[in-house]
């Protein structure tokens, strides 16, 4: 059993059965299994991006609040974002939703 860990905590397990199935039509199973990983990772946060600038930048929320300056870096955008007192994540937002 073949596990994958993020922060060292096992977030999936691969069974031999599951192994021998991929070594099956795959060459490199490993290189497979992190090339598919980063991928899907990649899209996420890609797409997770976009819905954040058109919640922030797109929809003039930044510039309600005050912001002057908005980076056009992807980084510094969501790190000036995530600083703000007003930024919920998923978890808070859920929360929220729930109590009103």
């Amino acid at each position: 059993m073949n596990t994958v860990k993020v922060n060292d905590i096992e977030i999936f397990q691969i069974s031999d059965v599951d192994l021998k199935l991929l070594d099956y039509d795959l060459l490199e199973i490993d290189k497979e299994i992190n090339q598919r990983l980063q991928y899907i990772i990649e899209h996420k946060s890609k797409q997770c991006f976009q819905r954040m600038k058109a919640e922030w930048v797109d929809s003039g929320k930044l510039e309600s609040l005050g912001v002057t300056s908005i980076p056009t870096n992807r980084d510094e955008l969501v790190n000036l974002i995530t600083l703000r007192p007003e930024y919920k994540n998923r978890a808070e937002r859920d929360l929220l939703n729930v109590i009103v």
